[in-house]
């Protein structure tokens, strides 16, 4: 009964339900069946935790462990992950992530922290970081200074992309900086090319990974998700970003 309400699950809800109309359509269609097939197919695809590890695994798993550098970086830099306005907490989970651990290595190396965001809204993701450390810490009496020696917070507010995040935070240093680079595990390969690009010595640290551990494969693999689906997405956008990067001279695939 597990297993069935698992699969009932499954295919009723989207995107299973629009998997099985895509297969009706392949079958009883009179025209296009072909590729109404290769629709379900690839959508099926897309949506099981096989298909979107096979995708994600080759961009997380190189930066499972952290090799903590032996002398303290000059910098942690933090890249904005998204913020969601009207509410104190507006970072989006993939934020707050990365937000939570630069502090910790900031704090912990006694170094700058960088948050580095703008994007299209309103509230800007520095701001909207500012805005969430408020948010979290206030209560418990902890303030974090912006002004000072070692420790202290710097904003970033007017980059639009991973290209513009490297580019505007290496204004804000007069060397060639060694940083530790905090941003998802899934988005950091693009980011170590362009910060490395832009002139910084980087040592990344990945969080908000999206798979588990190597583990054994489980039935559950193959049934589909939109939890599965997003993760594929994230994948194919990132391989899609890299691929922007050849023009540039950037990044070789070989």
């Amino acid at each position: 009964m597990f297993v069935l309400s698992k699969l009932f699950t499954a295919f009723v809800l989207p995107p299973g339900i629009f998997i099985l109309v895509l297969l009706g359509a392949a079958i009883w269609a009179k025209r296009f069946r072909f590729f109404f097939f290769c629709c379900a197919v690839a959508f099926y695809g897309l949506s099981t935790p096989f298909l979107a590890s096979k995708l994600l695994s080759p961009l997380e798993a190189p930066y499972r462990v952290f090799n903590a550098p032996s002398q303290a970086p000059d910098a942690v830099i933090v890249l904005g992950g998204g913020v969601i306005q009207g509410q104190p907490l507006s970072l989006t989970s993939d934020g707050l992530k990365r937000a939570l651990a630069g502090l910790g290595l900031a704090k912990t190396y006694g170094v700058p922290l960088v948050y580095t965001g703008g994007g299209d809204k309103q509230l800007t993701e520095a701001q909207g970081f500012a805005q969430s450390l408020d948010a979290i810490f206030t209560p418990f009496g902890i303030a974090f200074s912006e002004t000072g020696e070692g420790f202290r917070i710097i904003l970033e507010d007017r980059s639009r992309d991973t290209y513009e995040n490297a580019v505007l935070t290496r204004t804000l240093f007069n060397h060639t900086p060694r940083v530790v680079l905090v941003t998802s595990a899934y988005h950091m390969k693009r980011g170590v090319v362009l910060f490395e690009h832009a002139g910084f010595e980087v040592l990344p640290y990945a969080t908000d990974f999206k798979l588990d551990a190597p583990r054994e494969d489980s039935w559950r693999d193959y049934t589909p998700s939109f939890g599965n689906l997003a993760r594929s997405y994230l994948a194919l956008h990132e391989y899609a970003g890299m691929l922007s990067l050849m023009p540039r001279g950037l990044w070789k695939p070989f």
